[in-house]
């Protein structure tokens, strides 16, 4: 019997994320980003609101108003799923949160900080 060669933690990374849904891949791309923002002591979130619509106006036109009223119901989708929270928690510690170990609280309260300061002022434009 032959044993094949253990994946390196890149292959793992890149194995899963590609098991994951694309909403799922991109919730745990805002939130590791938002945690290591905060770690590392930045904080753009205050941006983020006005740079989203500008985006939504330039690609979308007439239709930015109502996409940025329903910006946050695939984030909203995922805290509420407790399977989702624990794959997009695992996705993100095996990658962008690799040394900070963050746990299902911490995602939480990143995701909800992410709707209350970002979503809620873009779906106000």
């Amino acid at each position: 019997m032959k044993l094949s060669a253990p994946l390196s933690p890149s292959e793992v990374r890149a194995q899963v994320a590609q098991a994951l849904p694309e909403a799922v891949r991109s919730h745990v791309i805002i939130i590791g980003s938002l945690a290591r923002d905060r770690k590392d002591g930045t904080d753009e979130l205050a941006e983020w609101p006005q740079r989203m619509w500008q985006a939504l106006q330039a690609k979308f036109g007439d239709q930015a108003r109502p996409l940025s009223q329903r910006a946050g119901t695939g984030i909203s989708a995922l805290l509420s799923s407790s399977a989702e929270l624990q794959q997009a928690l695992r996705i993100a510690n095996l990658g962008l949160l690799t040394s900070m170990d963050v746990g299902v609280s911490a995602i939480q309260a990143t995701g909800r900080r992410f709707q209350a300061e970002v979503l809620e002022p873009l779906a106000a434009f």
